[in-house]
């Protein structure tokens, strides 16, 4: 009974060598199980790339033949496409936290190579096929006004820095409902600098920032909603001091970002007609138009800006809306709506 009988052993031998296979590919498919921590220069190698001399502390940029690759956390860039954002990468000296489906995607935007092929088919399927994997959602930036020590408009019914949180809260609960990525620059009363709400926006690659306030007035009878854009001029900064000051935050070379500027400084109009026409339906308060502003938070965003100017305080019957709740959903989802609008229009930062 101890005696195998040839068939036997060569299905055995078979069973052997199929799994042996399976193995194998698990280990050297290049596809991480789970966010792992890896040497830069090994992720380099695994895709055919070189670790750029203009890398520096907190940004690895990887660049070769199949086109160029930029750590910067929390956002991964691979040939200008934000791969992977949010918190699933991070560096820790010369080394990073990838996500495990990182050299897949990556894969799909790299030019094909034996380190990190492009699709599972083999050499004899005809041509590659163009589909691309599917876009990054879109990231905005909503920024509460004032907070902390700074009140901001103050009228008997309370504070600026209420009502814009209290607005903006609302605003990220239906952006977030719909599959939109959404950072506020704050989430409770606390102070933050204008350059740095700003700052937030640029280092993130925001699709939008979109600052919440409440305005004042010295005539008690003035009323009405405004959206601000930057200024035509640039503002206190001309367009080459502009990139000077916002190239360092968003890692690319203030040549590079001038044009830029200069096509989301027009997206910026597109986003506040979109966001008034929302307002204008929602509300029977009068648009007051998209006015020119030099407003720090506007001058210092790379991406297309607009500040909300809900109402004025200084006008006793608006401000009591402004305070009630279901008036505050009101100016939220017509805010919501209109970014929204303008995310699908295809005026993305990153077109």
């Amino acid at each position: 009974m101890r005696k195998h009988t040839p068939s036997l052993v060569l299905t055995l031998a078979l069973a052997l060598i199929v799994s042996g296979c399976r193995s194998s590919r698990r280990r050297d498919d290049g596809k991480p199980a789970g966010p792992v921590l890896m040497h830069i220069e090994e992720v380099a190698e695994r895709l055919d790339l070189e670790v750029s001399a203009r890398s520096t502390p907190g940004m690895f940029i990887l660049s070769g033949s199949g086109g160029i690759i930029v750590f910067r956390p929390p956002v991964i860039i691979v040939n200008d496409t934000a791969c992977f954002r949010g918190h699933r990468t991070r560096i820790e000296g010369d080394k990073v936290f990838i996500p495990g489906d990182f050299f897949a995607t990556a894969a799909k935007h790299l030019h094909c190579s034996a380190a990190a092929p492009c699709d599972d088919k083999p050499d004899s399927d005809a041509r590659p096929t163009p589909d691309r994997p599917a876009p990054s959602p879109p990231h905005v930036v909503i920024d509460p006004g004032h907070g902390g020590r700074d009140p901001g408009a103050v009228s008997p019914h309370g504070y600026e820095k209420s009502v814009a949180l209290a607005v903006s809260r609302h605003i990220a609960s239906r952006l977030r409902a719909r599959g939109i990525e959404v950072t506020m620059t704050r989430t409770g009363d606390e102070f933050i600098q204008l350059n740095e709400r700003a700052a937030i926006a640029n280092r993130l690659e925001a699709d939008a920032f979109v600052s919440i306030h409440a305005d004042a007035a010295g005539d008690p009878g003035v009323h009405g909603f405004t959206v601000y854009v930057g200024a035509r001029d640039g503002g206190r900064y001309s367009d080459s001091a502009r990139a000077d000051a916002i190239a360092s935050e968003v890692g690319v070379g203030s040549s590079a970002l001038r044009p830029v500027l200069t096509a989301n400084r027009r997206k910026s109009l597109r986003l506040a007609s979109a966001i008034r026409q929302r307002m204008s339906r929602a509300t029977n308060s009068p648009d007051r138009g998209t006015r020119h502003a030099k407003f720090r938070v506007l001058e210092r965003s790379a991406p297309p800006a607009v500040l909300v100017e809900l109402g004025f305080l200084t006008n006793d019957r608006e401000a009591r809306r402004l305070f009630q709740p279901a008036y505050q959903q009101t100016l939220a989802a017509a805010i919501a709506d209109g970014i929204e609008q303008f995310l699908n229009s295809g005026q993305r930062s990153a077109e």
